[in-house]
């Protein structure tokens, strides 16, 4: 058999790997020399299984079946040398990683290194010692059998990991389309709330506005012994308006379909109208309500007019209901980068202890005996989730016994005076009030209801 013709692997199938039943470790030796394979079988007797290739030839051809733990090589040998069988086992990936040990008579130290240097695992010359053969055998057929175990482990080590991160990742798809539904879930269950609201503050505050209009028509045509009846219908349907239009108005905040329109107003214009809202609340009471005014007050600033009335009705409303005597101030401008508008009354004051909580929904402090004001104690929490949604905030500052400054502060965006025409018509969603409550607030009922305290 040729050279060429003669190849350690096979393709494909073909290339099968023969292990004995005895599992002993087995020892391929590649040797010429019938007295040195005799010897080494009888030092390897009962340890190892040996098996004999009497040349390179014969080598390849074993190895096409066989995979030993160890080979020993001959590099002088008729046929084919062990230098080009240690190269075609090298080559070879299912043989490659067996420690080969090189056999030879030729004590160069160059010829050693360059063994070495090739990739043998060993370099022993003749004559050898036969206990140095065996223990450098027992070395390299030891650390094979520890680096197939690390292997196997590896291997296992692997698989389970695989395992785990497959368990994770379906987890995680599993928690991923939960959250999914949850979300589909939430925002179906918005949609109906924003659809139920909707129909509310129609179905609910368009029959208050009509028995308010009406209730203001008979006023004037009922005798003087019925007159306080009509008025007390009016004062309590007023109540009962602002009371539905708070709690309609956190409803939509808390379940995020309360919606915006943004335009460009004059912020003298809002300290006026809101002066006027409040004015005749405010002098029923003996109180004083006035405006503070300044050159600032000719900025135009970009809000959502509705939410920005309803914050002040909320702000001042608070200072006429918990102020006895005194005066209440509206002021507003230019400071730095945002505009402002300040209310200050000379009311009851709130505790310090309290002011933390102010706005946050349903609080409400007691005042003088343990009574309450009357309200829902949503007005402020309003007042600031809107002033909040349209990029500014709303804080207080009070002194209890001498009164409360409430500071409405929004983005000074004038710079975008410019660019109006654009801002009247960008819109984001908003609740509107229907043509009937449109027209119901413009009359003196509704205006007087919008001063009554919360």
């Amino acid at each position: 058999m040729s050279n060429e013709a003669t190849k350690i692997t096979t393709s494909g199938e073909a290339s099968l790997e023969h292990r004995p039943v005895d599992d002993k470790p087995l020892v391929l030796v590649v040797e010429d020399n019938e007295w040195v394979q005799d010897y080494v079988k009888k030092i390897f007797e009962g340890e190892y299984r040996v098996e004999i290739a009497e040349d390179g030839v014969v080598a390849t051809e074993k190895l096409v079946t066989l995979t030993p733990d160890l080979i020993i090589l001959d590099i002088m040998m008729p046929r084919k040398d062990g230098n080009e069988v240690f190269t075609e086992i090298k080559q070879d990936p299912r043989l490659a990683s067996i420690p080969v040990i090189m056999f030879t008579a030729i004590a160069s130290e160059e010829n050693r290194l360059d063994g070495l240097e090739r990739g043998a695992d060993d370099y022993i010359g003749k004559p050898f010692n036969p206990r140095e053969l065996l223990a450098r055998t027992r070395n390299l057929i030891q650390l094979r059998a520890q680096e197939r175990e690390l292997k196997a482990l590896n291997n296992d080590l692997e698989e389970k990991v695989q395992k785990q991160v497959s368990l994770i990742v379906a987890e995680r798809k599993r928690y991923e389309d939960e959250l999914i539904a949850a979300r589909d879930r939430s925002e179906a269950s918005d949609q109906v709330k924003t659809i139920i609201l909707r129909n509310m503050s129609h179905e609910v505050r368009t029959p208050i506005t009509n028995v308010l209009g009406f209730a203001e028509i008979l006023k004037d045509r009922v005798s003087e012994d019925d007159r306080p009846f009509m008025e007390y219908i009016e004062s309590n349907s007023k109540r009962l308006l602002e009371t539905v239009t708070t709690i309609l108005d956190y409803s939509q905040l808390a379940t995020n379909s309360f919606e915006l329109h943004f335009s460009l107003v004059s912020l003298r214009q809002i300290v006026q109208d809101a002066h006027s809202r409040f004015k005749h609340a405010a002098e029923a009471k003996g109180l004083s309500l006035e405006i503070i005014d300044n050159e600032g007050q000719s900025a135009e600033i970009v809000v959502d007019r509705t939410a920005m009335d309803s914050m002040l009705n909320q702000i001042i409303g608070n200072a006429i209901k918990f102020t006895n005597s005194g005066v209440i101030t509206i002021d507003a401008g230019v400071h730095s980068d945002s505009v402002f508008i300040r209310v200050k009354d000379t009311g009851v004051g709130i505790a310090e202890e309290f002011i933390e909580k102010l706005f946050e929904p349903f609080q409400q402090e007691s005042v003088g005996e343990g009574r309450n004001y009357e309200g829902t104690g949503l007005g402020l929490a309003i007042a600031k989730r809107m002033g909040e949604l349209m990029g500014g905030d709303v804080k207080v500052a009070s002194t209890q016994g001498e009164g409360s400054c409430f500071t409405i502060s929004l983005p000074d965006i004038r710079s975008l005076r410019a660019h109006s025409a654009e801002l009247r018509g960008d819109r984001l969603p908003v609740q509107r009030d229907s043509p009937q409550e449109q027209e119901q607030k413009e009359t003196p009922a509704a205006r007087d209801a919008a001063a009554d305290a919360a």
